[in-house]
């Protein structure tokens, strides 16, 4: 059976969990064939808080995909920029962008502004 203190732990007495919603308590609700009365009760009061938790979670999740990414990104144009063949120019440009957009060291930024305005002097 579903207990008040598996929805909320802080009711317990204990030091607070880092989730308003327990592991036991979901554990024990995805154990449930059937949905009764009480349950519902319960749910519905801890549904916010479980949809706020996915909510976070899957924001955290777009937020290490959209950081890897730009880690990618960053990583070809590094890539592109030492290739020992001649690079096209907008190639170049892209790298150079992207390095000046996404790089956290200020000398790759200025190189690669450095270059964009070359670029644009001989344009």
């Amino acid at each position: 059976m579903l207990s008040q203190t598996q929805i909320r732990p802080e009711l317990s007495g204990t030091a607070p969990a880092p989730f308003s919603v327990s592991d036991e308590f979901l554990q024990d609700l995805s154990d449930t064939t059937e949905i009764d009365e009480h349950i519902a009760a319960q749910l519905a009061m801890v549904l916010p808080d479980i949809c706020d938790e996915l909510l976070n979670r899957r924001r955290g999740d777009r937020l290490a995909l959209s950081w890897q990414a730009t880690q990618d990104r960053i990583a070809a144009a590094r890539a592109t920029l030492r290739a020992s063949d001649p690079i096209p120019t907008r190639d170049m440009r892209d790298a150079c962008e992207t390095l000046l957009r996404h790089s956290t060291h200020a000398d790759e930024r200025a190189a690669a502004a450095d270059v964009l305005s070359q670029m644009e002097g001989t344009a």
